[in-house]
């Protein structure tokens, strides 16, 4: 996935040379985050994935995971005694890709994970979240 690749005239609104700053990966240094909020198949994942890549040519540690099976495997290793383990993967990398936050309806039993994985984010990495929800509708997503 490569950011020359995307065709921006599936989001004319889009402003490219945000896009292309992004791409610049100052956003990791100083740990800020960005959230991709549009509708369905306009390459919100396209440009996570490049800017992912952008972020990897600097010697970058990068995760991408869809959100809700994130939950599922958090969940699931809490069985199998790997929790620990499986949670510290999601916090360690320089930026965390989180796809299709709102796709599926967050797990209850996930929700206490995903904000302890965002808290932590918080304070130590940068994050990407595509959704196609709008923050308005966020709640119907987590309850």
């Amino acid at each position: 996935m490569l950011l020359d690749a995307y065709d921006f005239s599936f989001q004319p609104e889009l402003d490219k040379r945000i896009i292309y700053e992004l791409a610049s990966c100052r956003f990791i240094d100083q740990k800020n985050n960005i959230i991709f909020m549009s509708k369905p198949g306009v390459g919100k994942t396209h440009l996570a994935q490049a800017i992912g890549l952008e972020v990897i040519k600097k010697s970058k540690k990068v995760l991408f995971a869809h959100t809700y099976e994130m939950m599922e495997r958090l969940y699931s290793s809490r069985a199998d005694g790997s929790y620990r383990y499986r949670i510290q993967k999601y916090l360690k990398p320089d930026l965390l890709i989180l796809d299709e936050l709102g796709f599926k309806k967050m797990p209850q039993y996930g929700m206490d994970d995903f904000f302890e994985i965002i808290r932590h984010r918080y304070e130590t990495g940068s994050l990407i979240i595509t959704t196609n929800r709008n923050f308005e509708h966020w709640g119907d997503a987590f309850w």
